[in-house]
């Protein structure tokens, strides 16, 4: 018996010293080992087309880099880095550190995707970033109208009544058999309408206004149309009293008997004349102006180049002018937009290069006024990325509006 315990004494010490050799050696493995991810679940990182920035975090206990593979294209170089992802650091020294990975728009109608991979002595850790397609993410969905903008509705018939269409004083009659005539105002006053065809609530609920003409547009009768945009111009007299012009579309139709007896209309009073309209011609890259503050210096407008292909927008300077811009990241809306006191201009912030043009973001631009290399006045101005111009489902355009243009 005293053999067998002995037996039993020695087996068990045997076990003990695998067991704390396993231990100490599972220890040294994680103590040994150059570069760790804390948070897995960054390996992994999905992101919409219009998602331009995220990150992720490491701890190297060594000097490390960085480098980005586009694994998306076939028959890319390996050593070529794709210009749509980029991290805002590729090298360091041992420490703990958060990547900041930043994202230009995905306009390309595909999903792409890249690899980060951080190396340290003879670890490495990898992150997949995969972008999806603007399809995919839902942001080139096209909609019958724009989700900003407001509208009434109104259902007309031939009752004898000028039905009112704005505060603004605007009325219209109803005349049977399908006819629009514009109300009166006072004394002297009547409504002259113009009609701008066929065309989608979306497309019109936004249109520039047609400019006044006494010989298109109609103070008589006018056929009512389904699908069709008018507009109402107050006049006295027979002379466009104001600027103060009034829309409506011709959602359908009101039967009865067969007849035409009314109407269902969508109109608003808005003026969106103060729309910039990026859109894509027969190039993809244009500018358009954006306009300037009241305060500015100089009183001279501002320009941006944008480019769809890419989804930037850039400076574009003219003249003696330099201009940089900033994203001052996303805003409710507009209304949210133009209470914001608008930033001041710093050289760390605020930049000349290309930036993603981004839906419901707001954009500063400042420019410098320079002669013989010396400052002689600025220039400010601003907007705001409204929507998506979106036509058979493919993203051709923006709409912004800046508080710096005009709005007669």
């Amino acid at each position: 018996m005293r053999n067998l315990n002995g037996w039993i004494s020695f087996l068990s010490l045997i076990l003990l010293a695998f067991m704390v050799s396993g231990c100490s050696s599972d220890s040294d493995e994680e103590q040994n080992m150059s570069i760790v991810m804390p948070d897995s679940n960054q390996k992994n990182q999905s992101f919409n087309s219009d998602d331009v920035s995220g990150s992720f975090s490491f701890v190297a206990t060594a000097h490390w880099t960085a480098s980005i593979v586009e694994t998306s294209v076939a028959n890319r170089s390996v050593n070529t880095s794709p210009n749509w992802i980029s991290l805002d650091k590729y090298s360091g020294e041992a420490g703990e550190y958060t990547l900041t990975i930043t994202l230009t728009p995905n306009n390309t109608g595909k999903t792409r995707t890249a690899t980060i991979t951080v190396s340290s002595g003879s670890e490495e850790i990898t992150v997949t970033v995969t972008q999806k397609s603007a399809a995919e993410s839902g942001d080139d969905t096209d909609s019958e109208e724009y989700d900003w903008g407001e509208y009434d509705e109104l259902y007309i018939k031939d009752d004898g009544e000028d039905h009112c269409l704005s505060t603004k004083g605007h009325y219209l009659y109803f005349k049977n058999p399908g006819f629009f005539q514009g109300g009166k105002g006072g004394e002297g006053q009547r409504m002259h309408l113009f009609d701008c065809g066929e065309v989608s609530w979306k497309d019109f609920s936004i249109m520039e206004q047609p400019e006044w003409n006494k010989e298109t547009w109609k103070g008589e009768l006018i056929p009512c149309v389904k699908g069709h945009g008018y507009f109402s111009a107050e006049t006295y007299k027979g002379t466009l009293d104001n600027y103060r012009y009034v829309r409506f579309w011709v959602e359908d139709y009101i039967m009865e008997g067969g007849e035409i007896v009314g109407a269902k209309l969508r109109h608003h009073d808005v003026n969106y004349d103060n729309l910039i309209r990026m859109r894509k011609l027969s190039f993809d890259k244009s500018y358009c102006n954006i306009g300037h503050t009241s305060n500015s210096g100089t009183g001279s407008d501002l320009y941006i180049n944008y480019d769809i292909s890419s989804g930037t927008i850039q400076r574009r300077n003219g003249g003696a002018y330099d201009t940089y811009l900033y994203d001052a990241g996303s805003k409710s809306s507009y209304e949210e937009f133009v209470k914001v006191t608008a930033p001041i201009y710093n050289v760390d912030t605020w930049t000349a290069e290309a930036i993603s043009c981004v839906k419901g973001h707001a954009y500063y631009a400042h420019a410098f006024y320079m002669f013989n290399g010396e400052i002689k006045g600025t220039s400010q101005s601003s907007f705001y990325v409204l929507d998506y111009i979106i036509e058979n489902g493919k993203r051709v355009g923006y709409i912004a509006q800046s508080p710096n243009l005009p709005v007669y």
